[in-house]
């Protein structure tokens, strides 16, 4: 009986063994940005490397930083989305040093909790709104994508907006760019500027749905767009070598510094005549894209865009674990371009962002998105507070939208 207990304990030893394993190894694959991502992230330039993150407080500190002379409430009546900050780790000062020495923390992101994985971003400065758009990679929250706006002088959640598609459909895109114009709200994806009618904001008061009017189909994967100075501007994200960020053979240009570029930004400038600010030379329904009348060819990995008077500004981010970057190059849009293109039979400018050019360069925290001219700030957008992200691997979260003022 002595032999037979033992060996009795000894198998349940191996099985909890063995379940402790299994469930670490699960852990792992879950929590855990993938070896190919983290390689990928390295070979393009972006820094995997971390200094230590605390997970209590420790100054200097970076993420407990709390915008300061806001209220931060939720205005939002029966809001689906909670308006708070969800990350309780914070980041060493040195991390992030020069980025940290211009920026401020300035509005909470909602919906972080629930979901919400933050896009595109602008300013609507008429209503005094920052809107911003999202997706969800879990749609019990939320059957289609959403706008969200903070009001600006306040701090305040206060409208939530769910996109509907012209047919009434759910549209759950993922919104990679937002841009306010004078009249419409755009929306881009896939190739495509969706156009609804700033009216559809104002109709639905705090929380509604509001509808798509028009779909643009741009020479880009529209995975980003912003309104800067009168120009509607709409890029690629794109990713050498990776099939799932490539760009058609076309679009690729040697800048001058012999560096292949494989993306473009392209501008439009909106009149005031039409609905929706376009031209009819520039777009009609018989084209098969809206003709641009600027092209920049840009670096990989752009995932925000804006222009920021004598600075042209770019966020590049690739992945959870990987350092994101946002640049500042010398604005060149008032100088002799630097070669053209043909699209739609039309003859356009193009001009190079690349090295040649001055830029100051400014590390930040991982998975930068969106970039939006607030006064004479930038204010970036970060999707690393998204719970799918934050909660599954992802370093040095953080929650807020930042205010970077560069003199």
């Amino acid at each position: 009986m002595k032999n037979h207990g033992y060996r009795l304990k000894l198998f349940i030893s191996l099985l909890l063994v063995i379940s402790t394993l299994a469930l670490a190894a699960c852990e792992s694959s879950d929590s855990e940005p993938s070896a190919t991502e983290a390689t990928t992230a390295a070979k393009v330039g972006f820094d995997t490397t971390a200094t230590t993150t605390q997970t209590t407080k420790k100054e200097p500190d970076f993420n407990y930083e709390f915008p300061v002379g806001l209220e931060h409430l939720n205005k939002v009546e029966n809001s689906k989305f909670s308006f708070k900050s969800v990350v309780n780790t914070s980041i060493s000062y040195s991390e992030y040093r020069d980025f940290r020495s211009c920026a401020t923390a300035e509005f909470f992101v909602p919906g972080l909790a629930e979901g919400v994985i933050p896009q595109g971003m602008d300013v609507w400065e008429e209503k005094g709104l920052l809107l911003i758009s999202g997706y969800f990679k879990d749609t019990s929250y939320s059957p289609t994508s959403v706008v969200l706006a903070v009001e600006l002088t306040t701090g305040n959640y206060v409208g939530e907006y769910y996109i509907k598609n012209k047919s009434g459909s759910n549209h759950t895109s993922h919104v990679g760019g937002l841009a306010v114009t004078n009249k419409n709200l755009f929306l881009s994806n896939s190739g495509n500027l969706y156009r609804i009618p700033l009216t559809e904001l104002t109709s639905a008061g705090a929380k509604g749905n509001i509808t798509i009017k028009e779909t643009i189909a741009t020479p880009t994967k529209g995975s980003f767009c912003n309104y800067s100075e009168g120009i509607l501007w709409v890029g690629d994200y794109y990713l050498e070598g990776d099939d799932s960020y490539s760009t058609p053979s076309w679009r690729h240009m040697t800048n001058r510094a012999g560096e292949e570029y494989g993306a473009w930004c392209v501008g439009y400038k909106l009149s005031g005549t039409t609905e929706n600010g376009f031209t009819s030379s520039q777009w009609s329904s018989g084209m098969s894209y809206a003709t641009p009348d600027y092209v920049l060819s840009i670096e990989q990995c752009v995932q925000g865009f804006t222009v920021y008077g004598d600075y042209i500004a770019t966020s590049c981010s690739y992945g959870r674990a990987a350092k994101s970057h946002v640049n500042l190059y010398e604005n060149i849009l008032d100088t002799s371009s630097h070669t053209t293109t043909t699209l739609n039979g039309k003859s356009v400018p193009v001009w190079f962002l690349d090295s040649k050019l001055d830029c100051d360069s400014y590390t930040t925290p991982p998975m930068s998105e969106a970039l939006a001219v607030y006064g004479d700030s930038i204010l970036v957008l970060f999707e690393s507070g998204a719970s799918y992200y934050k909660d599954n691997g992802g370093m040095h979260p953080t929650d807020k939208v930042w205010k970077m003022t560069v003199k």
